[in-house]
């Protein structure tokens, strides 16, 4: 849970910087100013669609504030704002419960502080007055407030600085009315003085103040969940109070607010209130990035992690089959990643080789050849093709247990046992170097990914992908070089201008340079990574960048040759056929082509029909010199070889995940297939633990609720593994089933609308009595069918209609498993 906080507050450090600077801003304004305004301001913050991240976002948000000694108030979906009472009531109480907590606070987060232990030790209690002295009907008002936040400032900062104010007047809580008249009577309003924003005043004196006055943020999570004229009357009231503007009483409180917005506001906000509202409001917009901008920043953390790597088709299930279906939230996203790492690891064979490859090396010489020989035949398949190349048919036999049936040979087990363990060690070093190239693998495909995404910085469109999740996630599926996608890139890329693929080459250049110089200073900070593995992943991009750099220069050379000199050995060469091809077409009159109206407007594809009509009427006619030579420039034959050999180069860094051994020891399971219904479906080449795996994951992450529902309710026996409940046919009803089994399955024989009457004589009679109009069921009976009845409503089977009292009406979910 705290990994997944600090991610959602890394994704999201820019928005509430920002927020958190604006808030503070205003404060500090209201601080220095000797100008009362009466407008509040306001950050409208463009949330999106309301997911689970919420509520770590904006509890974020609130810490911050509450860290620089401000007070806050978070008003959920869930609460009760019906009326402006109730929702002044929540802002007060929660306001007045953080103004008694700072210290508190400031001692939890940063313990041992000398300077906030000297602030909480000259906070006391008894002069501070709590929302609890007031009476019951102003305990959570505004009023309440006012006096909890400035008898704090005044225990902060003295009698004597607040008494110097003649504009702040202390008020005491409305016990009784005597009270009252003493305070108004004791504590009149000087004339001579303007009216002054107290916050310049109060705290002139004081160590520090932001700490004594802090900003009160009040935070709307759902803006749109409020009823209008209830936010209306709400803003309104709150303006008043923070301008100071109430008879009688001339303080200002520093409220801010913070409006969640699912839409944009120009339809969820401000066309909800009218001119009047939006005139006591400073709004300043914010917006919280797409959950696709928080799924890349999680996606590129996962691609630069080593270890354990999810396929594609798990990693597709988890973004297109629950990520954009269900929720848009990464805080889950993580969640069911977590779940199908760890039911991997717990379920694969070997967990031991997605250690470390020393800590591999070891578990692999503890196995005896048994061990060894079933790695190769039953765990991993992928290994045993691979392995049948380096290691001889009759090296594998002997890795198998020897034949101890001759024991009176003692010279012959000898060499038996000596050739077995030669096999094992050959054996060790080929799983060992096929670890070493997967790891390699996953070391070098974030920098590769990101020096071909700069090279496709030049196409407007990209089949592969604007990021590096997308190049991800096409590598997982069948490699890149092999995809569709890639073709047309490479395609794509033939036709972008030279200007724009130098600049394209040169900055992909820098990024690898950059790279391994970052690698070099980073030398000691590699501890997730092998030393072998960093040494050769290390060469692998440094042969990239010195022949990135090559090409880089191979096409500038290319650019700057002049073709002049193949233009007029073109021109001389069409010069040429053109006089030879003259007597033979001398009676021939030339044909006119088509004419083209450039003074009239033309669509595309009439366009598109004058070409073709205009190359057909001159069939005779010579192709032109540039025409001719532009595909045999030296520039496009340089391009077309650069092109051909970032396929070749893509092929031999980053191949296809299938064509390597051990790929099962770092990828999950292959056989969950995203497609209509996300449905899991096995191929041959799974193995058997990989179809449990992602039957497991299937079930665990997304389980269709009423499919189990309807399975559990048919046949409880299969359900609950219980031989006695189990049914020979799932049609059939026995009088052994539980009540609501056998109301179930009555009911899906029935129609849409269900009589009760009869549902219960039809009850009664497969439990055995004898029922008819003149015997009615038992109470037992009708008290059982009624318990059933509530069960089957709880579980959204049945609902009542208004139309008929003894009538109820199946709903339509339940249409789909009739027997």
């Amino acid at each position: 849970m705290e990994t997944d906080k600090r991610h959602l507050k890394i994704l999201t450090e820019n928005v509430f910087t920002e927020i958190y600077d604006f808030i503070t801003s205003s404060h500090t304004s209201w601080l220095s100013s000797h100008k009362i305004t009466d407008q509040i301001p306001t950050a409208l913050l463009l949330a999106g669609v309301n997911t689970p991240d919420h509520s770590v976002i904006y509890g974020h948000l609130k810490d911050s504030i509450l860290e620089s000694g401000g007070h806050v108030a978070v008003i959920s979906p869930g609460s009760n704002t019906t009326s402006v009472r109730s929702l002044v009531s929540l802002v007060v109480q929660q306001l007045s419960d953080d103004s008694s907590q700072q210290c508190r606070f400031r001692n939890d987060k940063d313990s041992g502080g000398d300077s906030n232990a000297a602030i909480c030790k000259d906070f006391d209690e008894s002069n501070y007055i709590s929302v609890n002295n007031f009476t019951p009907a102003t305990r959570f008002s505004y009023l309440a407030l006012v006096e909890s936040y400035y008898s704090k400032a005044k225990n902060h900062c003295g009698a004597n600085v607040l008494g110097r104010n003649s504009e702040y007047k202390t008020l005491a809580p409305p016990t009784t009315p005597r009270l009252r008249s003493k305070r108004r009577i004791s504590q009149p309003i000087s004339r001579g003085v303007s009216p002054t924003s107290l916050g310049s005043e109060i705290c002139s004196e004081s160590k520090p103040k932001s700490t004594i006055l802090g900003p009160l943020v009040i935070i709307l999570t759902e803006t749109e969940s409020i009823p209008v004229q209830v936010l209306c009357d709400f803003i309104t009231l709150t303006s008043l109070y923070a301008a100071g503007q109430i008879r009688g009483r001339s303080y200002s409180l520093p409220i801010n607010f913070v409006f969640g917005l699912s839409t944009i506001p120009e339809f969820g906000f401000e066309s909800r209130f009218n001119a009047s509202t939006l005139s006591r409001l400073t709004i300043r917009r914010f917006s919280v990035p797409p959950p696709s901008a928080f799924l890349d920043v999680v996606l590129k953390e996962i691609i630069e992690f080593p270890g354990l790597h999810p396929t594609y088709s798990v990693l597709n299930y988890l973004i297109d089959g629950l990520f954009l279906c269900l929720d848009y939230s990464v805080k889950n996203f993580l969640q069911r990643l977590k779940f199908c790492m760890l039911e991997h690891y717990l379920k694969t064979p070997h967990p031991e080789l997605l250690q470390s490859l020393e800590f591999a090396h070891k578990y692999l010489i503890s196995l005896n050849p048994s061990d060894l020989a079933r790695i190769v035949s039953l765990d991993y398949p992928s290994l045993g093709n691979h392995i049948l190349d380096s290691v001889k048919a009759s090296a594998l036999t002997d890795i198998s247990p020897p034949d101890v049936t001759n024991i009176s040979s003692p010279p012959t087990t000898h060499r038996i046992t000596h050739r077995s363990s030669s096999a094992s060690s050959r054996l060790i070093d080929k799983i060992m170097e096929y670890l070493g190239n997967h790891l390699k693998l996953q070391y070098l495909i974030p920098p590769v990914l990101n020096w071909l995404l700069i090279i496709m910085t030049p196409l407007s469109v990209r089949p592969l992908g604007k990021n590096i999740g997308d190049l991800y996630r096409l590598w997982l599926k069948n490699g890149l070089v092999n995809a569709e996608e890639f073709n047309m890139t490479i395609n794509l890329l033939s036709g972008v201008s030279k200007e724009h693929l130098l600049t394209a080459v040169q900055n992909a250049y820098e990024f690898l340079h950059q790279e391994s110089l970052s690698l070099i200073r980073s030398k000691d900070s590699t501890s997730l990574w092998s030393s072998s593995v960093v040494t050769e992943g290390r060469r692998c991009l440094n042969d990239l960048t010195d022949a990135t750099l090559s090409w880089h220069t191979k096409l500038s050379v290319a650019c700057q040759e002049p073709i002049n000199k193949q233009l007029q050995q073109q021109s001389t060469d069409n010069e040429m056929s053109s006089t030879t091809t003259t007597p033979v077409n001398n009676d021939n009159t030339p044909i006119k082509p088509i004419e083209f109206n450039t003074k009239r407007k033309i669509s595309l594809r009439n366009l598109r029909q004058h070409l073709q009509e205009y190359a057909t009427s001159s069939p005779n006619r010579s192709m032109s010199a540039l025409t001719t030579s532009i595909h045999n420039t030296p520039w496009e034959i340089t391009r077309k070889e650069f092109l051909q050999w970032i396929q070749t180069k893509l092929s031999e860094i980053i191949p296809p995940l299938n064509q390597l051994p051990l790929h099962e020891v770092f990828y999950g399971p292959s056989s969950i297939e995203s497609g209509n219904n996300y449905s899991l479906s096995s191929s041959h080449e799974d193995s058997s633990i990989h179809s449990q795996l992602a039957l497991s994951i299937r079930r665990r992450l997304n389980p269709p609720f009423q499919r189990c529902l309807h399975q559990a309710l048919v046949n409880p026996g299969v359900y609950l593994q219980i031989t006695d409940l189990k049914l020979s046919n799932s049609s059939s009803i026995s009088s052994k089933l539980f009540d609501l089994c056998i109301l179930y399955k009555l009911l899906l024989e029935t129609s849409k609308i269900v009589n009760l009457y009869d549902w219960l004589m039809a009850f009664a009679t497969i439990l055995g009595e004898a029922v008819d109009s003149q015997n009615p069921p038992s109470q037992e009976i009708q008290c059982r069918f009624l318990q059933g009845l509530a069960e089957l409503q709880h579980l959204g089977c049945i609902k009542s209609t208004r139309r008929k009292v003894d009538h109820v009406i199946r709903l339509t979910w339940i249409s789909g498993f009739m027997l």
